[in-house]
């Protein structure tokens, strides 16, 4: 009989901090017990092992979260205030949204 998420979730917790702490050899055997308790691919059972207590973000949206203590990075601060942007919108429609690469090709060549 197959283990619930629930079950496998607590499973993945104990042991994936005696893998984390053991050898090589040791965190082969501790996948094989892993692998043999909870039906996963050996692939999967590792990743789950190795990332447990990190954090995985997916477009601003957190997949995997178990560890209170890290955290995430923070954007950097605007360079240009609104009133700014606002000016710089309005040439870019004036330059008919033109960008680097498009006026790179319009400036005329040096010979």
């Amino acid at each position: 009989m197959r283990l619930t998420m629930k079950e496998r979730q607590s499973v993945a917790a104990v042991t994936a901090q005696r893998y984390k702490k053991g050898r090589k050899k040791d965190r082969s055997r501790i996948l094989d017990e892993f692998v043999k308790l909870t039906g996963y691919d050996r692939k999967y059972a590792s990743y789950i092992l190795r990332m447990y207590g990190k954090r995985v973000w997916v477009r601003n949206n957190v997949v995997i979260q178990a560890d209170k203590r890290r955290k995430r990075k923070k954007k950097r601060k605007r360079i240009y205030d609104e009133e700014v942007l606002r000016v710089l919108r309005k040439i870019w429609l004036i330059m008919n949204y033109m960008c680097v690469l498009s006026s790179q090709l319009t400036r005329p060549q040096k010979p």
